[in-house]
């Protein structure tokens, strides 16, 4: 046998290790890669997964129940504190966006007085309604009209008729009726004055 021959025949000998380590060394770099991106992106998944990842699903649906329970308590709270306020702004009978109610009123018609002017023979002639809160005080108020009268009179007798007719008089004169009305009324019940008739002769 040649020299030549003998080194052919030993070329691929010395092939065969080296492609074993470099199939060994790619085998190795897979594998850590595999490894590396398994652990970070688990690491990520579990962060996003939240808290009740990794709990049973008796304990992810008490939690539910719990939270659900919690929150349907606190909007009952808060539905209940609106329709409280809803009452007080409507007056128990509407809530946001509702006429107020309309009061009960006592009419007193048909005062005619002479006022105190002393040159000349000047009268008033006036009605008005007293407001009052509810029925309960409508009666209390109806049944003291005799004293209510009495007051408006006394009030109107030490008038002047260039009282009644200086530019705020309208005003002060709804102001002192209200405040006679309620001199004799009891508890003050009389809440607004409402002039609906007013002359002057």
């Amino acid at each position: 046998m040649s020299d030549s021959e003998i080194s052919a025949s030993e070329a691929p000998a010395t092939k065969k290790p080296i492609l074993q380590v470099l199939i060994i060394v790619l085998l190795a770099a897979l594998l850590g890669m595999q490894a590396y991106a398994t652990f970070f992106r688990g690491g990520d998944a579990a962060e996003k997964k939240g808290p009740n990842h990794g709990k049973p699903a008796a304990e992810e649906h008490a939690d539910g129940e719990e939270s659900g329970h919690g929150k349907e308590e606190e909007g009952g709270e808060h539905e209940g504190a609106e329709a409280e306020e809803g009452e007080a702004e409507g007056g128990g009978e509407g809530g946001h966006g509702a006429a107020p109610a309309v009061k009960p009123t006592v009419a007193v018609k048909d005062l005619t007085v002479k006022l105190s002017d002393a040159d000349d023979d000047r009268y008033v002639k006036l009605s008005f309604d007293l407001e009052v809160k509810n029925d309960q005080h409508k009666t209390v108020v109806a049944a003291s009209i005799p004293k209510i009268r009495d007051a408006a009179i006394s009030y109107l007798r030490n008038k002047k008729a260039a009282e009644l007719e200086s530019d705020t008089s309208y005003i002060q004169l709804k102001r002192d009726l209200l405040n006679a009305s309620n001199q004799v009324v009891p508890r003050k019940l009389v809440r607004q004055l409402y002039i609906s008739d007013l002359l002057l002769q």
